[in-house]
């Protein structure tokens, strides 16, 4: 797959049990437009933002490892790459 990514984008990588965190009835984290329900300011903040969404989901006790990383394109590659 392949998704444009300009200036000013923002990627947000995870593992699986990021998304697979289940609240008490069983649903998973909504991850999907999580940059907007937070209000843009930054990757540091998504991040932040998204682990305590996580924490707050699973009623405060995380039972799996997981990974996030927020990649944000300030300024193109200088070879157009």
């Amino acid at each position: 797959m392949a998704f444009p990514f300009e200036r000013g984008d923002t990627a947000l990588l995870c593992t699986n049990d990021v998304i697979e965190a289940r609240d008490e009835d069983r649903h998973g984290l909504p991850a999907r437009g999580a940059g907007d329900r937070y209000g843009w300011q930054g990757p540091d903040s998504l991040l932040s933002q998204l682990r305590k969404d996580r924490i707050r989901h699973v009623g405060g006790h995380l039972r799996d490892d997981a990974a996030t990383v927020a990649i944000e394109l300030v300024s193109p590659c200088p070879d157009g790459v």
